[in-house]
């Protein structure tokens, strides 16, 4: 797995050099994913016609990059680019699959002491069919709604396969997070999250149309449609990614095999999968922690070569102050010559002329750097002016 982070100033200029359908394939992303992560930036995309106008020599428009609050500014853009041409399984998957054998066990007939959350589940499902039963009974009969029934067989086979999983992976370091029936569910292995769901599986059925669906004018020439079914099997599938090379997906794709028969193997790949997620955790948070010293490394390096930049603009305003005080200097002492054959007594705006002499002089040793020591023309050199006297 290769990380490419960017700032929203590169990736906004990659997009405005490189067509997209060559920059999503550089970055490991299919080209509406990196637009929609351009469109979450706020980073403007090349409009449509956009590189076929720049290709004939017409005149193209590119949008400016729109300004963001500092701390979105700064976020970094982060993509983690999967080599999918990669589908052997990993080495250390290989090796834990290989030191991990399935366990010896198997899915009752029937339900006994089921694990808590299985048993929370239909004590559920009866309390809310007692609380229906209750209500319809104040009903006339032909209003009373009899939908709600006891669970199906593919329901309590669920439950069994459910309570068989849930007590054996208990015992390996997952936790069961009581969830709602009807939705996936969710273990944990060390604080990390394995998603999971058991659903029934549909199928495609050819039915004939009915009198009124064959008069309606967009089923002209039909005599039958396709309607998805339940196919009364059942399939279990892992939603959370697990390293390559685990099984993620178990399916009954006839009548002479169950799901319940692939327990032991799902079982096996929980047990499997669990310590490799926790390194996969840790090789993350590393990988995170090296991309972050590497980032404030080229920041430092940035900020070091921007100071470095600004001394020597600091150094040549320097000079330029030293040739000023020259020329500054030979105007005094042209002054002074003058006002040894005037009368330097005469006051300008409350001055005497010897009182302006001296005043300039003052003001032109200030000016030059080199008034004072080396230590001083180097610390002004050193010292941004925001954090200079203000006469400096």
């Amino acid at each position: 797995m290769k990380t490419h982070i960017f700032t929203r100033k590169e990736l906004y200029d990659l997009a405005w050099q490189t067509p997209m359908t060559k920059l999503s394939k550089q970055v490991g992303l299919s080209n509406q994913g990196l637009a929609k992560l351009c469109r979450r930036k706020h980073i403007p995309l090349p409009p449509r016609g956009y590189w076929a106008k720049q290709a004939a020599g017409q005149k193209v428009t590119q949008i400016p990059l729109p300004e963001l609050a500092d701390d979105a500014a700064r976020d970094p853009i982060v993509i983690e680019q999967v080599d999918k041409a990669l589908t052997k399984p990993r080495p250390e998957v290989v090796k834990a699959l290989a030191s991990t054998p399935a366990p010896d066990i198997s899915v009752p007939k029937k339900l006994v002491k089921p694990h808590p959350v299985v048993s929370r589940w239909r004590d559920e499902r009866e309390a809310s069919n007692q609380r229906n039963k209750l209500w319809q009974s104040h009903l006339p009969a032909a209003m009373r709604d009899h939908s709600r029934k006891p669970f199906t067989n593919i329901e309590m086979r669920r439950h069994r396969i459910l309570d068989t999983i849930f007590k054996a992976i208990e015992k390996f370091g997952y936790k069961v997070r009581p969830g709602s029936y009807d939705q996936s569910w969710e273990l944990t292995y060390e604080g990390i999250p394995v998603e999971f769901n058991i659903t029934e599986r549909y199928k495609q059925v050819k039915m004939p149309l009915t009198k009124q669906e064959v008069v309606e004018p967009w089923n002209k020439g039909k005599t039958h449609k396709i309607e998805r079914q339940f196919s009364g099997r059942l399939m279990l599938n892992i939603k959370t990614w697990l390293p390559r090379g685990l099984t993620t997906r178990w399916a009954e794709e006839n009548d002479e095999h169950t799901l319940e028969e692939d327990v032991p193997d799902i079982v096996r790949i929980f047990k499997t999968a669990g310590p490799l997620l926790v390194e996969q955790k840790r090789e993350r948070e590393e990988q995170r922690r090296r991309d972050d010293e590497e980032r404030n490394r080229r920041h430092r390096e940035a900020q070091r070569i921007k100071a470095n930049e600004e001394c020597w603009e600091r150094f040549i305003v320097a000079s330029g102050r030293c040739e000023e005080a020259a020329r500054v200097r030979k105007l005094i002492q042209r002054i002074e010559e003058m006002a040894a054959t005037q009368d330097s007594t005469i006051d300008v705006h409350g001055k005497a002329i010897a009182e302006w002499i001296q005043w300039a002089k003052d003001w032109a040793e200030r000016h030059d750097p080199l008034s004072g020591d080396l230590e001083g023309l180097f610390e002004y050199v050193s010292t941004p002016k925001s954090d200079r006297p203000w006469h400096v």
